[in-house]
């Protein structure tokens, strides 16, 4: 199976902020173990960034484009093996 599955409770330290996630691996297994590792980590340093902290969208948003960067490096590092 190469779905991944993460949480965490209270993120970047606020009590009212959780993060709980589903990546259903149709990207394929590199594709979750990036989402996995990375986004939980981008969307808290965003978030906790002088511009996301008053903009979870733009948080989010933020945190997506960083996620597309890194899964479009791996994956065409992984493309060109």
């Amino acid at each position: 199976m190469e779905d991944e599955v993460a949480y965490e409770l209270q993120l970047a330290g606020r009590p009212d902020w959780h993060y709980f996630a589903v990546f259903d691996g149709h990207g394929g297994r590199l594709c979750c173990t990036l989402l996995h590792k990375h986004l939980r980590e981008l969307l808290a340093k965003n978030l906790t960034s002088d511009k996301g902290k008053d903009n979870i969208l733009g948080a989010l948003g933020d945190a997506v484009t960083e996620m597309t960067a890194i899964l479009e490096n791996h994956m065409g590092q992984k493309a060109m093996e």
